[in-house]
């Protein structure tokens, strides 16, 4: 089983809430993007978010951040990343496998429960997963990375089937591993995000 199909289904077995967005739900929407983060929004209430760190725990994830994983479930924590270090998601990886990584939205810009109810119900090797439905990527989307954002979700296609273009994903991701791009990308992505919790660590001038 892919790392992206055994995260879905370890998820779903934990009696997670989560909800796919970025661009592993356009990709499940019909469009054919590249992208190497499997991007989720989970239920943040401590109890469940808990269990969703467990299983990434468990999978041998690990933040990039230099912190414990397990502060992501404490509200406060989690809102003073927000304020004080411009966090927009939380991010854990593979340290033996560069093409394996998660990034958990920090903060949300609408209830849970709504994009939770407004999800696409799709079927992935026997699991129920929820995609974020279009207008909701949208709006979850980080505009000046993905500039062409609405105009790839216009050209939305169904000539696929969800686990057809899972698959596509997979072997993008596969291809930019055995190349070495994927494994710098992400030692540099993990050397900023240490930077920028040790410079905001690091005493104030007076």
């Amino acid at each position: 089983m892919s790392f992206l199909r055994e995260v879905l289904a370890r998820l779903a077995g934990a009696d997670v809430s989560f909800v796919v967005v970025g661009g592993v739900a356009v990709v499940l929407h019909g469009h054919m993007r590249a992208t190497k983060d499997l991007d989720l929004v989970i239920d943040l209430e401590p109890a469940a978010a808990r269990r969703a760190l467990d299983v990434f725990t468990q999978m041998g994830l690990r933040p990039t951040a230099p912190v414990s994983v397990y502060d992501f479930a404490d509200a406060a924590i989690r809102q003073s990343w927000i304020a004080d270090k411009n966090m927009t998601v939380f991010q854990l990886y593979d340290p033996n496998d560069a093409r394996n990584s998660v990034d958990l939205f920090a903060d949300v810009p609408m209830d849970f429960e709504g994009l939770w109810g407004r999800a696409v119900l799709v079927t992935l090797d026997g699991v129920e997963v929820r995609v974020a439905s279009i207008p909701d990527r949208v709006a979850l989307d980080d505009a000046p990375r993905w500039p062409d954002a609405r105009d790839d979700l216009a050209r939305v296609v169904a000539t696929t089937t969800p686990l057809q273009r899972l698959e596509w994903l997979e072997q993008m991701i596969d291809l930019a591993y055995e190349s070495g791009a994927l494994q710098k990308a992400v030692e540099l992505e993990r050397r900023e995000r240490a930077a920028m919790f040790a410079q905001s660590a690091s005493p104030s001038s007076s």
